[in-house]
Formats: structure tokens, sequence, C-alpha cells
């Protein structure tokens, strides 16, 4: 993986394990980074959050395609349920 979770333009070559660590790599970032900054005696958004926020959006947009791409494959026919993972509660 090394800078690949890092990078900004590669997100639609990940896979799905490489876009989760690459969003908790950002989010990591965006805890460490303080909200707002002095600057030049005033009090602003710190100018780091932007680009952080940015890549979040874009890392949860891809990961959301991709579910969404796996609703429905092939014949148009529901994604059998995997038996490794039980149905949620609400799915009656």
């Amino acid at each position: 993986m090394g800078d690949r979770t890092t990078r900004p333009g590669d997100s639609a070559e990940m896979s799905v394990r490489e876009l989760m660590a690459a969003l908790a790599v950002v989010e990591e970032q965006l805890r460490q980074a303080p909200l707002l900054v002095t600057l030049g005696g005033t009090t602003a958004v710190n100018p780091e959050v932007a680009p952080l926020l940015r890549r979040q959006r874009q890392l949860v947009a891809r990961l959301r395609a991709r579910r969404t791409s796996w609703v429905r494959f092939g014949s148009g026919e529901a994604r059998q349920p995997s038996a490794a993972w039980p149905p949620p509660p609400w799915a009656g």
C-alpha cells in the first residue's frame, strides 16, 4: 500500500481495503489538525483542513460507488448475501 493511502489522484484504482486504509489515514490527520489557527494575529480556519475534508469526501464517494455497484450484478439479480456475515437485525 505504501503511499497510495495518501495520494489524492488514484482512488479509482484502489481496492476497498486500500480505500478504507486511506480513509483511516485522512481521518487521523483530521483528528490531529487543529481546526483554528492564528494567522497574522487573527484566528482563522486552518488551511490544512480543507484539502483533508475534500480527500475524505472523495474516498467516501468512491466507497459508496463501490457499494452501489455491488448491489446488482451481471443479470440484474440481487447479490447473494455472504455466509460469513449474518444479516443485520433490521433486514427482517
